[in-house]
């Protein structure tokens, strides 16, 4: 539930700063067209961190 309200919020975000009048159809384009964009680059963040995270050496050196 949280997930598809953190969703919701963003894609209310996006309508918003560009000023989206989602009674046009070209509108609900601009839409997905940015918010696949969005949801892309948070995959691609996470893929780079989780890349990230695995390469650190995570044994403790004191023993």
């Amino acid at each position: 539930m949280i997930i598809v309200i953190f969703l919701l919020m963003n894609a209310f975000l996006i309508i918003s700063n560009e000023e989206l009048a989602m009674k046009n159809g070209e509108n609900w384009r601009v839409l997905g067209e940015e918010y696949f964009s969005w949801v892309r680059e948070i995959g691609e963040n996470g893929w780079e961190v989780t890349g990230e995270v695995v390469k650190m050496d995570w044994v403790s050196e004191e023993r």
